[in-house]
């Protein structure tokens, strides 16, 4: 008996061929797989480190942020002191020892206007200035100036600055006509009196002022002294 043959399963079965070509595929994807995962693996490392950068950056931007935070600060810092620096030199008030004149004692040798009258060889009355007590006693006494301008022209050099003489009455400051042009010498304390100018000299308090003035005084003293009690008696 002849067996029937199943054209179905002949052409059902694989073929070489069609086993090579299910064969390439299942290499292929596994190929493309493998690519795949490592390409994956490579991205995903690539992520953690750009992760890692990226947090590091942050870290460095805080600390660069923090660093220019402290040097703004510096920089103020730095500006204030130099400009306290600077300011020291330049008062608002400042004491310069200005000149009283005060009248002497009136002698009994002359009238109420300080003169003595005489007659003259022509016969016709005339007078004269007392030479005892007519002329007035120069008297130094600190004097306030008041800042009104200043300026540094160039950095580092010294500051050039302006004063007024004020004069206080009650509750009023007077601002008189005369200017110092600037501050040419300002007592350290060390330098001798007999170096200063007085026209040219200035203090930083009353007390320093006055212990120059004292010393201007010296050889009129007594005269100073006389002047004063008759302006009280």
């Amino acid at each position: 008996m002849v067996k029937k043959i199943d054209y179905d399963d002949f052409y059902n079965e694989p073929s070489e061929f069609n086993l090579m070509v299910i064969e390439f595929k299942d290499g292929l994807m596994k190929a493309v797989k493998q690519e795949f995962m490592l390409e994956m693996e490579q991205l995903k490392a690539e992520n953690e480190k750009l992760q890692n950068i990226k947090e590091h950056w942050e870290e460095l931007e805080r600390k660069y942020k923090d660093a220019v935070g402290r040097l703004d600060y510096e920089i103020s810092k730095a500006k204030n002191m130099a400009l306290i620096d600077l300011l020291d030199s330049v008062k608002v008030i400042m004491y310069t020892a200005g000149v009283d004149y005060l009248k002497k004692p009136k002698c009994d040798k002359c009238n109420e206007r300080r003169q003595v009258a005489y007659i003259t060889p022509l016969g016709r009355k005339a007078s004269e200035d007392c030479d005892v007590c007519h002329d007035s006693v120069r008297a130094y006494t600190p004097k306030e100036a008041m800042l009104y301008e200043f300026e540094q022209r160039h950095r580092g050099k010294p500051v050039t600055a302006w004063y007024k003489k004020i004069e206080r009455q009650g509750d009023r400051v007077l601002i008189l006509g005369d200017t110092y042009s600037r501050v040419k010498v300002m007592h350290d304390g060390t330098t001798p009196y007999e170096e200063l100018d007085c026209h040219d000299v200035m203090f930083k308090t009353e007390e320093e002022c006055q212990k120059y003035c004292d010393w201007l005084n010296r050889d009129n003293l007594d005269a100073i002294m006389a002047a004063e009690r008759s302006v009280t008696e």
